[in-house]
């Protein structure tokens, strides 16, 4: 064998070897070679795979598609593999054999094979095909995906934006997941946006029909199963309701694609501002359209159009001819559906597994759940993150308040489309609401929908889709427009939504004020499990100090789980946490201790013919309440260990507490209160005349078990399941709701009042003077032990049949 030049010295030079080198060496070339070659039909052969890092902000592109990652859109480092289908491949044939794409077609895929639901939206930009030239116009690219079910399905990315960076024209979308992404170009849609008079009729005295849609398409026209061979075009819904009046539309593209000029409009508008948001960029529209017509109007707006429409009227009062509002499905206090922290879990569970876990009998319920979430979301795209409860935009659209001079309707639906039924008292009705018989339409909570300043307020057994083609509602609606319907404030519905009902003295005063009594279910408004901790089954008490939780059980106190102090020889009855120093009470030996920055001090009350029954601390002294068969006495232990009585007052003692918001000690007995002022002075109440002279009822039937100051009232809690408030200025007592609320606790969070019970939580808005109509409740097997606050977070105490404890920590939806 002959090689010229080098290569044949170097051929010879091999040949001379041992042959022991010449296996070596003749191995380590063939490993290069085949090496080479993998290498080769890795990167080239195969499409290629890019890596995509979850843990901080993140965008990747390959061929033609990007993925921008947020940070913390998973919990831990996940990556994943943008791979181009090769159209040679069997793979995308059988996609393109059932459905239509117009260009490549991509598959991300998680790299450790698991599907998995992120909180945080996720931008996937596809690069659009040179094809398409007049690209400012574009709005006929539809983004798709196929879902990992089986079968497979076909889904529309909602809201899909045009744009151009760096003279690369791209198509963007947000999902919450990854899966197999193509395009679509579908002829073009001649949409005209804005304002559109739909039917014309001769003039009258009566208003125009203004409608404002949100994700239901049948809203503005058509109503289903009406076209024939003589009416191709079908019948207008409401041009059969409202045949004397002219019909007008405002669109807007919520799930159409955004062109170029669109999504450029709308940087350019929010290009100073840091609260972006389509609501506002659409009804700033809204607004200057609606004052640029001189027109009169009424204006029906459903679903999220209705949030458009009040951002319109009541950002300012630039708006003058517009007689009334019916917002029909209107999130007005967001969703829990768009809440996808919440979801996460739901997401890639078994129904089984969620129905063993929730105590939920139909397990059907979850892939309703599933299927609802995902599509709503996606029907919301962009929209979705502003209607979460406690968005900025939520906040923002709701601190303008009622236009006085516009009538409002608030309509809501207590029926879901689908048959599933789910007990109204489970832990899964509480976190949503929208999809439980009794408490929503299947999208839009009643508690939600319900807007609380509307004129009238109404509740339909009817779901989301079927509402506005319904007659009762319809007929309601017309009266309503009309000036036929007598405005209220109560609801009036056919069905209950709360198992009880809330029973008030509706004239009874405090002080020029009235109680109202609010009918409307709101435990979702109000209150939002965030998380759950085990506890030993021997606590029997918990505070909170500095952010830390403390248990008391009879012999221990413990500080975020660590064991403080132990004494077998201890009987500890009563603890109270300021800061980082607790105090608590030992009945056996009648002492006080004090545990402070870790060091423990002990006090014992030289007092044998008094029982203690509770303690708080008060800046540098201790305040402890005690009873004898003769009445009830309140002591005060200084700094320097002296102890001294305060007051004598009649009466069982039940508590004693420190206000810091008023610098004040608050006793109370069964009978009597007293507000001890730290500079001094003493005031003394003896209620029960005027709450027997408030309730009509007797004496001992309302002796007081709790008591909560808000500003010039007492709030009393009595043993009679009533809660009263007092009027410290003039003495008037008022009863604020009696035999439907618990009798354990009363808590002061922000301007509402929580009134505990062993399994019931319900809400005073003391600021108001409204007693809120919903409330929260335990499951039958459980009970409240002990409950408190700290920085508007309630901390509960809870024991089970079982006896073991748990403490749930909500926060507050205000």
């Amino acid at each position: 064998m002959k090689i010229p030049g080098i290569f044949s010295e170097l051929w010879d030079k091999f040949i001379s070897m041992p042959f022991l080198k010449k296996v070596i060496i003749g191995a380590i070339v063939i490993g290069t070679v085949l090496t080479i070659f993998f290498l080769m039909k890795f990167f080239y052969a195969k499409p290629r795979a890019v890596a995509v890092n979850s843990v901080t902000s993140t965008t990747s592109t390959t061929s033609g598609l990007e993925v921008l990652v947020p940070s913390g859109a998973f919990p831990k480092d996940k990556r994943f593999l943008i791979k181009r289908i090769s159209p040679d491949s069997d793979e995308y044939n059988g996609l393109i054999s059932k459905w239509q794409f117009d260009g490549p077609i991509y598959d991300i895929i998680p790299k450790d094979e698991k599907d998995e639901w992120s909180p945080k939206p996720i931008k996937i930009r596809y690069h659009l095909p040179s094809s398409l030239t007049d690209i400012k116009d574009v709005n006929n690219v539809v983004v798709k995906y196929i879902t990992d079910e089986v079968p497979e399905i076909e889904r529309q990315f909602y809201g899909a934006e045009v744009y151009v960076e760096n003279d690369i024209p791209y198509i963007q979308v947000i999902s919450h997941h990854f899966s197999k992404i193509g395009i679509e170009i579908t002829p073009v849609k001649n949409i005209t946006y804005g304002l559109n008079h739909v039917i014309e009729k001769p003039e009258t005295l009566k208003p125009h029909i203004l409608l404002v849609g949100g994700i239901d398409d049948n809203f503005y026209s058509l109503i289903p199963r009406t076209v024939t061979e003589k009416n191709p075009q079908g019948k207008n819904l409401w041009e059969i309701f409202f045949p004397d009046r002219n019909i007008w539309v405002y669109r807007y593209p919520l799930k159409d694609t955004r062109n170029l000029i669109y999504t450029s409009e709308f940087n350019y508008y929010f290009r100073d501002e840091s609260l972006k948001s389509y609501i506002i960029f659409e009804g700033e529209k809204l607004k200057q359209e609606l004052a640029n017509t001189h027109r009169d109007f009424d204006i029906v707006a459903q679903g999220i159009g209705g949030l458009i429409v009040r951002y319109a009227l009541e950002s300012g009062n630039v708006v003058k001819n517009v007689k009334h509002v019916v917002l029909m499905d209107c999130p007005n206090y967001g969703s829990d559906l768009v809440d996808m922290t919440t979801f996460k879990p739901f997401y890639n569970m078994s129904s089984k597994t969620l129905a063993d876990v929730y105590y939920v009998s139909t397990p059907e319920i979850f892939t309703i759940l599933h299927n609802t979430v995902i599509s709503y979301v996606e029907k919301l795209n962009t929209y979705a993150n502003e209607i979460f409860p406690d968005s900025n935009v939520m906040k923002y659209l709701n601190s303008f308040g009622k236009r006085k001079d516009i009538k409002y309707m608030a309509v809501a639906g207590d029926e879901p489309s689908f048959s599933t039924k789910i007990a109204t008292n489970t832990r899964f009705a509480y976190i949503y609401p929208e999809i439980v018989e009794g408490k929503g339409d299947g999208l839009v909570s009643i508690n939600s929908a319900l807007l609380k300043y509307a004129d009238v307020k109404r509740i339909y057994h009817h779901s989301f889709s079927d509402m506005y083609l319904s007659n009762d509602v319809i007929k309601d609606i017309k009266a309503f427009l009309s000036d036929n319907m007598k405005a209220e404030k109560k609801v009036t519905k056919k069905k209950s939504v709360s198992k009880t009902s809330a029973v008030i003295a509706p004239n009874s005063k405090v002080s020029g004020e009235v109680w109202k009594c609010e009918r409307i279910h709101r435990d979702v408004s109000l209150l939002r499990k965030i998380s759950s901790i085990n506890v030993p089954r021997d606590t029997d008490d918990i505070d909170i100090g500095n952010g830390i939780l403390w248990y008391r059980s009879t012999h221990s106190i413990k500080r975020g789980g660590i064991e403080v102090f132990h004494n077998d020889g201890t009987n500890l009855i009563a603890m109270d946490v300021y800061g980082r120093t607790a105090v608590f009470l030992d009945g056996l030996k009648r002492s006080i201790y004090s545990l402070d920055n870790g060091r423990l001090s002990k006090h014992i009350l030289h007092i044998s013919d008094k029982d203690l029954v509770g303690v708080c601390k008060a800046g540098d002294s201790i305040y402890t309440i005690l009873r004898n068969t003769r009445g009830s006495y309140v002591y005060r232990l200084d700094g320097n260990g002296n102890l001294k009585e305060v007051i004598e007052m009649n009466g069982a003692a039940k508590g004693i507490k420190y206000l810091p918001s008023y610098n004040e000690i608050l006793a109370y007995t069964n009978t009597d209160i007293a507000l001890l002022n730290r500079n001094g002075s003493l005031v003394t109440y003896k209620l029960m005349s005027s709450i027997v002279k408030a309730s009509a009822k007797t004496k001992i039937a309302e002796e007081i078990n709790d008591v909560s100051r808000e500003g010039k009232f007492l709030f009393v809690l009595t043993k009679g399941y009533s809660v009263y408030s007092f009027n410290m200025i003039n003495g008037n007592a008022a009863l604020v709701t009696s035999g439907d609320v618990g009798n354990k606790k009363l808590l002061s969070i922000g301007k509402y009042m929580l009134i505990a019970g062993e399994r019931t939580f319900n809400f005073l808005d003391v600021q108001n003077y409204i007693r809120l109509g919903g409330y929260y409740e335990l499951e039958d097997n459980e009970r409240v032990i002990n409950i408190t606050t700290y920085n508007s977070h309630i901390y509960t105490l809870i024991e089970n049949n079982n006896g073991n404890k748990r403490v749930d920590v909500f926060s507050m939806g205000i």
